[in-house]
């Protein structure tokens, strides 16, 4: 059997080989795991989207690896009041047909934003009143109220600033239009966006004049490409892969957490779970950093903390670590009367969570827990979270904005209840502590606001969080200085590589 495995792996990268050649020492070839979905960064609401055109489009913030914002397109920025926000955009920034980039295009992306085009991002701009331009570089952005991490949304991929003259013509669907270092060449769907160098790029150039980005899905054929040489840069590599790549002498692995966050979501408003007793047994029973070794194995990691630790306000060592306690979980649930408790768990398929799914099933169990597990269609399963109609389900969220708001505010608040709040947790002390922090300034009392958020979230269980992710990426020995991201956004300009 491992004759014939090793035979079939030979095969495919001699295949690779003949049917796509190595594309030279002037091109950057990159395997990523998802399919690009659109040339317009407005509707864009995903990671994979959003990293290909990060190449082609500018935001007037960036959001750097360790959380901290630096300027873009806009060299500088000023808040004179605590609603009232002035940007002012790097002069002579051309877009990649030659227009020069001005306040007109900003004010136009972040109008353009509010309309039905923009659903993906109402929910972060949903206090932005108004904006104004004040003279050809200088724009001013008025919000209804404080809202203090405001900047990290204006740093999200659908804030990429377009070309006003080429959206209104309607070209942009087909040819985009920005001013990042990189400019559309050609795209080929489920296969390939390619992208060319643009000279007259403002800010660091890349050294190479040619950027790939394919669409591999299957993890097993991105570490393939990658010891074929068919790619130069792998992401998303899987843990079954990690041994194979580390010992290729060609190769490196590239490791670094992430803020993604794993969990259980508890549905607060269905009777088997709406007792607080019958959630905190559920929790009890579980041995979370067993299920996270057994389905991850040595790939990311478990934290007691709602916030991951890369994040701002983490509780991180605060936060106690998860510890299974089966006489305890039986005591709840007695006190409860929930005996012979039965539990539908839902989740669509996903290989590690569909592993955890039977691992989290199978501790119930031990506790006389019954759980039913059924896997839907990806359709089906935001739908019937969206409407509540489920005990738990398995899920997780991404932390793209590295800030509380951005992920409590979006996940637990009573007013995402038929939204992104699947517990349907509504907790009015809660609520209020996020209302405060939303336009608190940055520093110790608001540190001290979610720290208390946190510990409710602890102390009432509407999610139970069972793993932090990691980054992980494949590099051959041509790319240098390569940039790590806990976003899983990769600066690819920035690459060095190498003859």
């Amino acid at each position: 059997m491992i004759i014939f495995v090793k035979a079939l792996i030979l095969v495919f990268m001699l295949n690779l080989a003949i049917s796509c050649s190595f594309a030279g020492k002037d091109t950057l070839t990159v395997a990523i795991l998802g399919e690009l979905r659109a040339l317009d960064p407005l509707p864009c609401s995903e990671n994979v989207t959003g990293n290909v055109l990060l190449q082609m489009f500018e935001t007037l913030v960036y959001i750097a690896p360790d959380g901290k914002l630096e300027p873009m397109l806009a060299e500088k920025w000023e808040q004179p009041t605590p609603t009232t926000y002035l940007f002012y955009i790097k002069k002579g920034v051309k877009f990649h047909n030659g227009d020069e980039c001005t306040a007109e295009d900003v004010k136009f992306t972040l109008d353009r934003a509010k309309t039905p085009e923009g659903i993906t991002a109402h929910s972060l701009i949903k206090n932005m009143d108004s904006v104004e331009v004040v003279d050809k570089y200088t724009v001013k952005v008025n919000m209804k109220k404080t809202v203090t991490p405001f900047l990290y949304a204006l740093g999200d991929a659908w804030a990429g600033i377009v070309n006003k003259k080429v959206v209104e013509s309607g070209n942009h669907l087909t040819n985009p239009v920005g001013t990042g270092p990189f400019k559309y060449v050609s795209w080929k769907k489920s296969d390939r966006i390619i992208m060319e160098r643009f000279e007259d790029y403002h800010g660091k150039k890349p050294n190479f004049k040619t950027l790939v980005i394919r669409s591999v899905p299957e993890a097993f054929s991105r570490t393939i490409e990658l010891q074929s040489d068919t790619v130069d840069v792998a992401t998303n590599i899987h843990f079954s892969d990690f041994k194979r790549i580390e010992e290729d002498p060609n190769l490196k692995l590239l490791k670094a957490p992430s803020n993604r966050v794993e969990y259980i979501v508890l549905n607060t408003e269905r009777p088997g779970v709406k007792d607080l007793r019958v959630r905190k047994a559920i929790k009890l029973a579980l041995d979370i950093p067993a299920i996270q070794q057994s389905v991850l194995r040595n790939a990311g990691f478990v934290t007691g903390s709602p916030l991951p630790p890369g994040m701002r306000y983490s509780l991180k060592e605060k936060a106690p670590m998860p510890i299974q306690d089966i006489e305890g979980a039986k005591k709840l649930l007695d006190e409860a009367g929930n005996e012979n408790l039965k539990l539908e768990l839902i989740l669509f398929e996903h290989k590690e969570r569909m592993d955890a799914a039977v691992i989290i099933q199978n501790m119930l169990e031990e506790v006389g827990i019954r759980v039913n597990i059924q896997v839907m269609e990806l359709g089906t399963f935001f739908e019937t979270v969206s409407k509540g109609a489920f005990d738990m389900a398995l899920t997780g969220w991404a932390n793209n904005l590295p800030d509380a708001e951005y992920f409590f505010g979006r996940t637990l608040h009573s007013a995402s209840v038929g939204g992104n709040n699947y517990s349907r947790y509504n907790n009015p002390k809660f609520d209020s502590l996020l209302d405060e922090g939303l336009t608190i300034p940055d520093g110790q009392e608001r540190a001290d606001i979610y720290a208390e958020a946190q510990q409710i979230i602890l102390d009432e269980v509407p999610l139970i969080f069972w793993s932090v992710g990691e980054v992980t990426v494949g590099l051959n020995t041509r790319v240098r200085n390569f940039e790590m991201d806990p976003r899983n956004m990769f600066r690819f300009w920035l690459v060095d590589l190498a003859e």
